[in-house]
């Protein structure tokens, strides 16, 4: 049972750093210098910030469930985490990195 948490936030936060992995062929797809690519990883972190004080701002967790928004925040990190890898061009993809 102890397992379970520390697999859960490595899982929820991997998402944030994904992108860097996969950093020279999403440079390479939106024709952005590699030298620039900070910026695809900083879209994450600032989407977090962004969402973390809405939630704040709208007592979300008082209003809801923790463990489902919880859910609902990893389910979207996920799916935004995986459709950046389809990403025609790099607005879409920073948005998509916004969302993670």
């Amino acid at each position: 049972m102890l397992f379970i948490l520390p697999a859960g936030c490595f899982l929820g936060m991997s998402s944030w750093f994904a992108a860097a992995a996969v950093l020279p062929q999403l440079a390479a797809r939106w024709t952005l210098p590699l030298a620039d690519g900070g910026i695809v990883t900083m879209m994450a972190q600032l989407g977090f910030v962004t969402s973390t004080l809405i939630s704040a701002l709208l007592n979300l967790s008082d209003r809801y469930e923790p463990r489902r928004l919880i859910f609902i925040g990893a389910t979207i990190a996920a799916a935004a985490n995986a459709a950046t890898a389809f990403a025609p061009v790099l607005a879409v993809g920073l948005g998509l990195r916004f969302c993670v």
